[in-house]
C-alpha cells in the first residue's frame, strides 16, 4: 500500500489541523482532500503549516473552555427516565448510551452517543453516576436516576411450592421425615 503525506486543514481521526500526518493514498484522494479536509505536503503547503497550528491552539483553548463550563453546568444535572420492571427491580430491556445522550438532547445538551462512557448498560433501577467526554480531553459527570413506569415495582408472586411456612409442627414434621429416611438408609446398609 502507497501512503502519502498531507497537512490537514481539519481536525480528523488521524490526527489534528495543521499537522503532517502519512494517510494511505486511496483514503487522501478519495475522502481528504475531495473534502478540503487536507492537502497535499508540498513546499508551497508546508509554509502555511505554522499557521494551521496558530488557528488549532487558539481553537483548541476556545473549545477546551466551551467543554469546562458545560462540565460544571451538567454537575447539576439530574437526568430521569421511567421503565418497565420486573418484581426483583431489573427492567425489561436496558439504558444504554443512546438512551442518556437523547435524555441529555431533550435537555438542551448535545452530546454525542459515542461521548458517553459506559462499560456496560443500566440494567436495574436507582440512581447511577455518568461519565462523559467532552471536548480537549475534559470530562464531566451527569447523575441518571431510573424509574419504575408508573412509581410502582410489581410485588413478588408468592410461591406455591413451599415446603415449611416456619411453624414449629411443620419443622417437626419434616425433621421426622428426614430421620425416618437415615433410618432406612442405615438399614438397608446394615442388611448388606
Amino acid at each position: 500500500m502507497k501512503h502519502q503525506e498531507v497537512l490537514l486543514i481539519e481536525d480528523i481521526p488521524a490526527g489534528r489541523k495543521g499537522e503532517v500526518v502519512k494517510v494511505k493514498s486511496g483514503y487522501a484522494r478519495n475522502f481528504l482532500l475531495p473534502q478540503h479536509k487536507a492537502t497535499l505536503a508540498t513546499k508551497g503547503a508546508l509554509r502555511s503549516q505554522e499557521k494551521l497550528r496558530q488557528e488549532r491552539a487558539v481553537q483548541a483553548a476556545q473549545d477546551k473552555a466551551d467543554a469546562e463550563r458545560l462540565g460544571v453546568e451538567l454537575k447539576n444535572v439530574l437526568l430521569e427516565t421511567e421503565r418497565k420492571v420486573g418484581t426483583d427491580n431489573r427492567m425489561f430491556g436496558s439504558v444504554t448510551a443512546a438512551d442518556i445522550s437523547a435524555l441529555l438532547a431533550e435537555k438542551g445538551y448535545e452530546i454525542a452517543r459515542r461521548d458517553v462512557v459506559l462499560d456496560h448498560a443500566f440494567k436495574k433501577i436507582g440512581t447511577y453516576p455518568v461519565n462523559l467526554k467532552l471536548k480537549e480531553g475534559v470530562s464531566a459527570t451527569v447523575n441518571l436516576l431510573i424509574k419504575a413506569e408508573g412509581g410502582k415495582v410489581p410485588e413478588p408472586e408468592p410461591a406455591e411450592d413451599v415446603i415449611s411456612t416456619g411453624d414449629s409442627e411443620d419443622t417437626d414434621a419434616a425433621e421426622d421425615k428426614i430421620d425416618t429416611a437415615i433410618e432406612t438408609d442405615e438399614e438397608v446398609e446394615a442388611e448388606e
